[in-house]
């Protein structure tokens, strides 16, 4: 949070939206980043089929890695998990705090919280079910747009999902701009896809070998 503000800073949105972020502000982050950090998918593997999500597959903790090795009911339990994280973490950042870029924070560090856990020593998911549970709140319409723009990708890039998906989500800033989210809540949505991509950067990399 204090590297983010710095930053804020630095290009002068703080001085220029006239606000400050107080100190709930900072409480709704951190409660966004311990939201984000309960490993929805590690638990429900322990309960169905105790077993431990990190070592088996892929080793992801996320939805799709659960429905291919724990099983389908509990990969969507996972999905509405995840999701609802986010969506709690933005619906406390409306109710409670009077910046208007705070449900956007928020998102970040839920999605942040998500990928890297606290609980799991830094290990987590991709984001991608986080990221729903924040358009649901922020910009429902970018759903479609966007993962329908990722669905191009993936028959562009021969099925190759988390490719796509990492290369994808770049259009989630443009799509948001369009959208008309504030600037700075754009700019905040460029750093979610940063957080995303970097959880696709192996398969990005994977892919780029097979092309050359």
């Amino acid at each position: 949070m204090i590297i983010l503000l710095i930053y804020l800073k630095k290009w002068k949105l703080i001085s220029k939206l006239k606000v400050r972020v107080k100190d709930v502000d900072a409480l709704i982050l951190i409660i966004a980043y311990l939201l984000g950090s309960i490993p929805s998918a590690y638990l429900i593997g322990k309960i169905f089929a105790k077993k431990d999500i990190t070592k088996i597959g892929s080793g992801n903790v996320g939805t799709v890695n659960t429905i291919k090795n724990i099983g389908v009911l509990p990969g969507v339990l996972t999905f509405i998990l995840d999701a609802a994280k986010a969506i709690i973490s933005v619906a406390i950042a409306k109710q409670f705090s009077k910046f208007e870029l705070i449900p956007y924070f928020a998102s970040f560090f839920v999605i942040l919280g998500h990928n890297f856990s606290i609980f799991l020593k830094f290990k987590g998911g991709k984001g991608l079910a986080c990221l729903v549970g924040m358009l649901l709140t922020i910009s429902p319409i970018t759903i479609i747009y966007l993962f329908g723009f990722i669905g191009i990708l993936t028959l562009a890039f021969g099925k190759k999902v988390n490719a796509a998906t990492g290369v994808g989500i770049f259009i989630l800033p443009v799509i948001l701009y369009y959208q008309h989210a504030p600037t700075e809540g754009v700019m905040i949505s460029f750093l979610i896809s940063l957080l995303v991509m970097y959880k696709n950067f192996d398969y990005i990399k994977d892919f780029l070998k097979k092309e050359t």
